[in-house]
């Protein structure tokens, strides 16, 4: 049902997943190769004709955007609202994802 298409050295993808995992979420993960000489593949570019990952596939609903992604999951999902619930603690987790994980995975593109 839930398809969540992505590249695992993606740090935008990193805090996707991290959502994913925290609401307890079943999905299908679908890795696409970002680089390559075959290029990003026809469908995923249908998807989302930028070409970025991540990407949340739910239904006929297609989210783009991790920040939209993690809503989407928060708000249809287990508890609405729960990883949203202590807004401090979001802002603490949002800092760390954003001073250290992206900077490190990126390190590895």
């Amino acid at each position: 049902d839930l398809e969540f298409i992505t590249n695992k050295a993606c740090p935008f993808a990193q805090r996707t997943w991290i959502c994913l995992e925290e609401k307890g979420v079943q999905y299908k993960l679908n890795e696409v190769g970002l680089y390559g000489a075959g290029g990003k593949p026809a469908w995923f570019m249908k998807l989302n004709p930028k070409g970025l990952v991540p990407v949340l596939r739910y239904r006929d609903r297609v989210v783009v955007e991790s920040d939209e992604i993690c809503q989407f999951i928060d708000s249809n999902f287990g508890e609405q609202g729960s990883l949203q619930r202590d807004a401090k603690a979001v802002a603490a987790a949002k800092q760390v994802l954003n001073d250290r994980v992206m900077p490190s995975t990126k390190s590895f593109v």
